[in-house]
């Protein structure tokens, strides 16, 4: 530790060694399984994501074997590739990350209603965190945060410029995408508990973005398609925790349903925030997160007496 001016300072760690030599092996079978891959809404070569998000782990202290992992994580579900072969030439290491990181283990299983596949992508994250056994779970929330960071730039750029319609050629559109990202955020989150990370930092500062972006169309349905998600679904898996208090989630779901109620009624407010603390209540059930909620409900102008 360094001192400036009298005063302990910290040093950043070193960064991780970089083996160059498999990195450019990685790169070269990205090009070959992506390189006439497009992005659907703007014709982008994909490849332009993939280096991003390899390039954020990068800068966020990744290791080598996560940076390739970034680089092959749509492999799996875009092109069919299989575990095994991941394993052969990146080790087991790359090959169960990219496994992780994905809607699912195998290409025949990716297809399917959007909202069923992505619940069971955040459940089986979710599970990873709480039960990680030998899985590496700094490298899979490391993967995705970077790949979440990617997508949110791009789509809020493009919501900016082209304005709601943008959405349309989207999957769910902005009601989907809200859901989706602002529940991940939690368990990307995780990556900030011991040292700074530019990748959560990012995040929170897009999904921010997103939450104006969606809140300035005028419609309460966007910012509030995340609370519906959590009260119906459950995405973070509330139901599997042993250490949930049932007196305080049941009058959590009773709180849910009027928001969302007078929030189909409501355009003015801030339901976004309203939105953000539903996940926040979901994922650290108790007093505190019932208190998040009713400020935040107050603040919107929803009422929580049922009436």
């Amino acid at each position: 530790m360094r001192q400036t001016d009298g005063v302990p300072a910290t040093v950043p760690p070193d960064p991780p060694a970089f083996d160059h030599e498999r990195f450019g092996s990685a790169l070269e079978a990205t090009v070959a399984w992506h390189g006439t891959q497009v992005r659907k809404t703007d014709g982008i070569p994909y490849l332009s994501h993939l280096l991003t998000v390899a390039g954020l782990v990068l800068e966020d202290g990744g290791t080598t074997d996560t940076a390739i992992a970034a680089l092959l994580h749509d492999s799996i579900e875009d092109q069919g590739v299989t575990i095994d072969e991941l394993t052969d030439r990146f080790g087991p290491l790359v090959a169960r990350t990219v496994a992780l990181c994905s809607d699912s283990g195998t290409a025949e299983s990716v297809d399917g209603p959007y909202r069923a596949r992505k619940l069971a992508h955040v459940r089986k994250l979710q599970t990873l965190v709480r039960s990680p056994g030998d899985d590496p779970v700094e490298a899979v929330l490391t993967v995705s945060a970077a790949d979440k960071l990617a997508n949110l730039r791009s789509m809020n750029d493009a919501a900016e410029l082209h304005g709601e319609d943008f959405w349309d050629d989207l999957t769910g559109g902005a009601v989907a995408m809200h859901w989706y990202y602002r529940a991940l955020a939690p368990l990307c989150a995780r990556l900030a508990e011991h040292r700074p990370s530019r990748l959560v930092h990012g995040l929170e500062s897009e999904l921010a973005r997103l939450d104006r972006i969606v809140a300035g169309y005028g419609d309460p349905a966007p910012a509030a398609s995340l609370g519906s998600a959590l009260a119906v679904e459950d995405p973070l898996g509330i139901g599997d925790r042993e250490d949930v208090d049932w007196d305080v989630a049941d009058e959590y779901r009773l709180l849910t349903r009027e928001a969302l109620r007078r929030a189909r009624r409501h355009n003015g407010g801030d339901l976004a925030d309203v939105a953000v603390s539903l996940a926040d209540a979901w994922y650290e059930p108790g007093e505190d997160a019932l208190e998040r909620l009713g400020a935040a409900t107050s603040r919107s102008g929803v009422r929580q007496d049922g009436a």
